[in-house]
């Protein structure tokens, strides 16, 4: 759908899987948007933001892609490794409100963060 010059794809379209993996990495969206689960989003701040879902993603007209992502609770993830390995700890909901905005553009990696 298109509404003042941003397109839209979400959980509610039949097809937002393949329309969101038309937008980022192919791998990265039915993962991501299709599960809830433990995923880190390696941000060029050097922040790890800890998410559980994407829920939608938007493209502006003038090239811009924005995340709609559900981000992660502390209880979720057992980080105490990751500085010893070289990553951050990750960053979680400061709230019980979870819902964010993420400017692709600032995305360096995604990964999971929990095993499988």
């Amino acid at each position: 759908m298109t509404t003042d010059n941003v397109h839209e794809w979400d959980a509610t379209d039949a097809d937002h899987i393949e329309h969101m993996a038309a937008l980022l990495p192919a791998w990265f969206c039915p993962r991501m948007a299709d599960d809830d689960w433990h995923f880190g989003l390696l941000l060029t701040t050097g922040q790890l933001l800890h998410i559980e879902t994407i829920d939608a993603v938007h493209a502006t007209d003038g090239g811009g892609l924005w995340m709609d992502v559900r981000l992660g609770e502390p209880d979720g993830v057992h980080s105490e490794w990751m500085p010893a390995r070289g990553w951050p700890r990750p960053t979680h909901s400061p709230t019980r409100r979870r819902t964010c905005s993420v400017n692709v553009a600032q995305v360096v990696c995604a990964v999971e963060l929990a095993d499988t």
